[in-house]
């Protein structure tokens, strides 16, 4: 149980505890077994409540929070005599209380782990409400002119809506476009997503959002050599994997034979070994159907070194669509994962064993993934201080000679890049990046919605630090998150990530970027240095990424083709207007030929499922 909702009446008028009770009945697995808080213009539901109480013995402070702090002991140094002010334990709820005590509303900058929360203040008669800067828990929000609604999950403020709100057609169009940057959007017009790393000031004169949380790109980590680089990678990982495993939980993993999720079930093993956190179940998919997918012969190295209970989630029957509409989008929004059905059946099994946190390896790629090095912007923009020293790290790294990393990596690109730029013809108009299916009437009819929100990114001269940064905080992953929260949660299981913790992103952009994947080495370097002393040798040898691409690629050409042609044919999106449904269906049949699959095939069919069950 994860999460919260609540109700505020700017009017002063009673909480209708009839709209709290649909709020929470709507997402029952947040927070239906928790005690809803009504007091006058406030009503609230959570799963870690808490509230402080004024000199006049009346609720002063009210707390809903979903929640898991990772710096409670600094917290708890920093705070002192305002979390000697709140009676009873001190749980996370009662930290961020006495944070907001101590710093007001720029107390979310000092917390640290995964969180989402709203507090009311009835002296300010004002909503707070933060979001933890990698976007690990969601929150929503609709603003009515005599009252806010939030939650953890869109159908939530839906249940309390007396007239549920239009859909709102630019993000269909977006989820349609592959495009995901506007993260504010949600399908319901005037319901919002607070963005990750913002808080939010509500009261009867209107709502302020603000960003109180970035990566400071100054910051430079600077060691003398590869092992301190790994070792300092390492003590961050660590300290990650520890925070998702606390000692009240029953913890487990989504086991693949890649270097990202085996590195947390790894460093969960090393960590079970010396008594240090619970012994951790690995669940890993079983390919039999598809072998070239499976990865079991490395995962079970892996689950067999460290004696980790392992049970192998069967996918033969479970391919994309296969029991449609069961396993479908979920009410909140279209966007659902191509291997649904396997990840439930993963979470049905895990809830089954007690299991109630899941760990996985979701960014590990985005953090540490292999790079192309690019240091000629820094020669561009004259930045030749800071090229220099990065040439010369460089150098320090790959133990190559100066001559020949200022040839491989500057002289060389520089003289192909004025080649090309010799060769270039006349520049043509660029053609447009949507599937050819999307109706450009559509999009020209919302063309101003679709302006690409402003970039919040810090590294406005540093192209490595910039692409990495936009990797780490990938709109379409961002948005992967919520999806992964609101689908462990419906299983009483809580996503937790250990590669997004926000100190390891730290690491990643404040270290050089040729430290993190290196020319010419093995990707993820930085990572395998770390584990060479946690991951079993023969697993570091053989961990490799494998796609299960081709088990999907099957569904499409064979499995599901029925499922595929029904969702083709009396397109809702197309009578919306959205899409060409012959343009589609001429697609998906060179899918079948065998031809390549255009990137949002996929988003095609979730927003069809999605407006045939959701969509009236």
């Amino acid at each position: 149980m994860s999460g919260l909702c609540g109700i505020v009446q700017w009017d002063d008028s009673p909480t209708d505890a009839n709209a709290l009770g649909r709020m929470t009945d709507a997402a029952s697995w947040r927070c239906g077994d928790a005690e809803p808080v009504v007091h006058k213009s406030i009503g609230l539901a959570s799963s870690h409540p808490a509230r402080f109480t004024g000199s006049q013995s009346e609720s002063r402070l009210l707390l809903a929070a979903d929640v898991r702090l990772d710096n409670r002991d600094e917290l708890a140094r920093l705070l002192g005599a305002e979390l000697d002010r709140l009676a009873g334990e001190r749980t996370d709820a009662r930290l961020i209380l006495a944070a907001y005590l101590k710093w007001g509303t720029q107390c979310a900058s000092y917390l640290l782990g995964d969180f989402a929360f709203a507090l009311y203040d009835t002296e300010r008669h004002s909503l707070f409400a933060a979001r933890d800067a990698m976007g690990m828990r969601p929150l929503y929000y609709m603003a009515e002119s005599k009252r806010m609604l939030f939650a953890s999950e869109i159908k939530q403020v839906l249940a309390a809506c007396g007239n549920p709100p239009s859909i709102f057609e630019p993000a269909i169009l977006a989820h349609l476009r592959g495009h995901f940057a506007n993260l504010e959007w949600t399908c319901y017009s005037g319901i919002l997503q607070l963005l990750p790393g913002h808080v939010l000031v509500a009261g009867p004169n209107g709502t302020q959002v603000t960003r109180y949380w970035e990566i400071d790109p100054q910051r430079r980590i600077v060691h003398s050599t590869r092992d301190d680089y790994a070792q300092d990678f390492l003590d961050r990982f660590r300290t990650a994997v520890r925070a998702r495993m606390p000692p009240d939980s029953t913890p487990g993993v989504l086991l693949s034979g890649g270097m990202d999720s085996g590195s947390v079930a790894s460093v969960a093993g090393a960590l079970a070994a010396r008594g240090e956190a619970k012994r951790i179940r690995a669940y890993c998919w079983a390919f039999d159907r598809v072998p070239e997918c499976d990865e079991r012969s490395v995962s079970n190295r892996l689950v067999s070194h460290y004696d980790l209970p392992v049970t192998h989630v069967p996918t033969d029957e479970s391919w994309p669509l296969a029991e449609y509409p069961l396993f479908g989008p979920d009410r909140d929004e279209p966007f659902v994962g191509v291997y649904q059905a396997i990840i439930e059946r993963a979470l049905q099994t895990a809830r089954d064993d007690s299991v109630d946190v899941m760990l996985g390896g979701d960014r590990g790629d985005l953090m540490v993934g292999s790079w192309v090095l690019n240091y000629l912007p820094l020669l561009r923009w004259n930045r030749l201080t800071e090229l220099w020293a990065e040439v010369r790290s460089h150098r320090r790294w790959t133990d190559e000679s100066l001559p020949v990393v200022l040839a491989s990596q500057v002289v060389s690109p520089a003289a192909t890049a004025l080649a090309r730029r010799i060769r270039r013809p006349r520049r043509k108009a660029p053609a447009s990046s949507d599937p050819p299916w999307i109706r450009v009437d559509a999009v020209r009819r919302w063309a101003g919605a679709f302006d690409e929100p402003d970039s919040l990114n810090p590294y406005t001269h540093d192209y490595g630090r910039q692409k990495r940064y936009e990797a780490v905080f990938e709109p379409l992953h961002m948005r992967g998150v919520v999806w992964s929260n609101r689908t462990y949660a419906r299983y009483g299981i809580q996503f937790a990530d250990p590669w997004s913790d926000r100190r390891i992103a730290e690491f990643v952009l404040a270290a050089p970027q040729h430290v993190i994947s290196p020319p010419g080495a093995e990707n993820k370097m930085i990572l395998r240095e770390a584990m060479r002393d946690i991951m079993p040798e023969e697993v570091l040898a053989r961990a490799r990424k494998v796609s299960p691409y081709p088990f999907y690629r099957r569904a499409l050409e064979e499995w599901s083709v029925d499922t595929v042609n029904d969702l083709l044919e009396n397109s809702h999106a197309a009578s919306r207007g959205y899409i060409d449904a012959t343009e589609l269906a001429r697609h998906y049949e060179g899918i079948r030929r065998g031809e390549r699959e255009h990137p949002c095939f996929w988003w095609a069919l979730a927003v069809e499922m999605w407006l045939r069950q959701w969509g009236t």
